[in-house]
């Protein structure tokens, strides 16, 4: 899926990624103090450290150090990176990115300390496989109280995009180590075409 990715990047193909207008205006729903049914009461998640999963072209790292975040981005796809390091500098603002794969990284370094872990679109569309060592990896790089923002389509079967991920899947699938808070539909406004049909959604979790 490397090249694939790379490929859809240079001809700006990317329809996983959240518009950023749409993630500015859900962004305080979404780090926001949440009550729930049960009474139970999650508190807004604070500016601090934070790790972008599948950066791409950073506009939501960007967007997070905007607004007093301390950002670390990580991707595989180079030309991704590059495009963001550049709208970090444009932006006037510092973050720190990696040419690397969350299913490998080592916690350590850089690579701790996160009060949140955002991911918009990597997580939905990797196999059965690296989803285990995504859980496994980004399991060891939180910390109890880190909270997880995770955008993703829902669940079907779409040839090279992202076949998605369920309510259902999520909870089961960071069952051990996350409590699942909530999710929110995901706007979709700007999406394009059939994509606006693919019932994306945030998910919103906690470690433990």
């Amino acid at each position: 899926m490397g090249l694939v990715h790379e490929a859809l990047f240079r001809i700006g193909m990317t329809p996983w990624v959240q518009p950023l207008t749409a993630f500015d205006a859900q962004i305080d729903t979404l780090l926001g103090e949440v009550t729930l049914p049960t009474g139970t009461r999650h508190r807004q998640i604070l500016p601090g450290r934070a790790l972008g999963v599948g950066c791409g072209t950073g506009e939501h790292a960007v967007a997070l150090a905007r607004r007093g975040w301390r950002v670390v981005g990580v991707d595989t796809v180079a030309y991704a990176l590059e495009r963001a390091r550049r709208r970090a500098a444009l932006s006037g603002v510092e973050i720190d990115f990696h040419n690397v794969d969350v299913c490998t990284v080592e916690a350590g370094g850089v690579f701790t300390s996160f009060d949140l872990i955002v991911d918009v679109g990597c997580y939905h569309g990797l196999d059965d496989a690296r989803r285990r060592d995504y859980v496994e990896r980004v399991t060891r790089l939180a910390e109890p109280g880190t909270s997880l923002l995770m955008y993703a389509f829902g669940a079907g079967h779409r040839g090279f995009f992202p076949s998605g991920a369920s309510h259902h899947h999520v909870e089961r699938r960071f069952g051990d180590g996350w409590s699942f808070v909530c999710d929110w539909d995901a706007d979709t406004t700007e999406m394009s075409g059939p994509f606006k049909k693919v019932d994306p959604r945030w998910f919103r979790l906690v470690r433990r």
